[in-house]
């Protein structure tokens, strides 16, 4: 659940990052706009592991719950904790490691169960 949660809050914040023609001149680098796709790319590897989780271990009312759950505590979540760092590096830099914290975890627990 805490997954998705990351997960959604991230595509709202990457969400503020497109179209890049309309970002700030300091964001428009090639430095900016490659750490903005590498999130892109940890938020989709943290979709595919999540939903591969939710296929090992949950059944699928649950799964669905969970999701559902989690799609709605993400906006709060956003707002609480990412407001203030918003679209800033820290921000993003604190997204791309959540999301990679998780993602490693999530791989981790997926392929324990088939060992």
């Amino acid at each position: 659940m805490f997954a998705t949660a990351v997960l959604t809050s991230g595509i709202i914040l990457l969400a503020g990052y497109f179209p890049a023609h309309q970002l700030p001149v300091r964001q428009r680098s090639v430095g900016w706009r490659s750490f903005v796709w590498l999130n892109v790319l940890l938020h989709g590897g943290v979709g595919v592991a999540a939903f591969f989780f939710a296929l090992s271990y949950l059944s699928w009312p649950v799964a669905v719950i969970a999701g559902g759950l989690s799609l709605l505590l993400a906006p709060p979540l956003y707002q609480y904790c990412l407001d203030k760092l918003g679209h800033r590096c820290a921000g993003l830099a604190l997204q791309s490691l959540a999301s990679g914290l998780i993602l490693i975890v999530l791989c981790w627990m997926v392929a324990s169960v088939d060992a």
